[in-house]
């Protein structure tokens, strides 16, 4: 398990051998606006605090992408 920090947010990386697991964190009071921002712009966010995972290989479906209050 990896974890990475900076900005305004943390990830922590699951790597399952074929495919990583993710959970980022945010501060509250911010869900809406990333939310209106994007996937995209999410995916930024992530490649931003971890290079390797959020790289050119990463998968462009939103299956598996939730919120967790």
């Amino acid at each position: 398990m990896e974890f990475f920090t900076g900005g305004r947010g943390s990830l922590v990386a699951i790597d399952h051998g074929g495919y990583w697991q993710l959970a980022y964190t945010i501060p509250p009071g911010t869900y809406e606006e990333i939310r209106r921002a994007g996937l995209e712009s999410l995916r930024t966010r992530i490649a931003a605090l971890a290079p390797r995972i959020g790289g050119p290989e990463w998968e462009r479906s939103t299956r598996g992408t939730g919120f967790i209050t």
